[in-house]
Formats: C-alpha cells, structure tokens, sequence
C-alpha cells in the first residue's frame, strides 16, 4: 500500500493490482485486457495485462477505482517520490511512500 499525502495530510490509500481483493484484480485485469485489445494486434493473456498494469505504475483505491496520478518526479529519496495527484481539472502536490 502507498499513502499519498498532501504534506502530513493523508489523502489517500493507494494500492498496486496484487494487493487488490481477488475479484476486483480479476475485474480490474479484463477491463485493462478489453483497452488493450484495442492498441496491440493480439488479445494478451491475463499475465501480460497484469504485468503491463504494474508497469505504468497504477494505483487503485480499495474498491478497484483508478487513482488518476500523473508522475513528474521532481525528488526520489528514501522511498518517497513527491509527484502530481490531478483530479478533474486540479493538480496537487503530493508525497507517495
């Protein structure tokens, strides 16, 4: 699990797909699996659609919803990465650790 914070503030419990409940990492993985279809020329295994979800980097709330996090890194030290949560149309400036 991830905490995303706004200085001490804790906004929100971000969590990587294998840390998910099994039947929302399921969900999670055909709906990733159906976007993908669309961009490559093959349908991927449940495996490589796993796998291309750890890659970007998502994060996910508890219940399976997609926290829209746009990584422009401007420092990484001892595991915190300070980036941009946008929500609608605001950017805020957060702590992920």
């Amino acid at each position: 699990m991830k905490r995303i914070k706004k200085g001490n503030e804790l906004l929100l419990k971000g969590y990587e797909i294998n840390e998910l409940k099994d039947n929302i990492k399921n969900r999670l993985i055909r709906e990733h699996q159906e976007f993908l279809i669309g961009l490559l020329d093959y349908i991927p295994s449940e495996e490589e659609t796993e796998d291309n979800i750890k890659m970007n980097g998502y994060l996910f709330t508890e219940t399976g919803h997609n926290i829209p996090i746009t990584y422009h890194t401007t420092t990484q030290s001892s595991r915190t990465i300070k980036t941009t949560l946008r929500i609608a149309d605001q950017q805020i400036e957060v702590n992920i650790n």
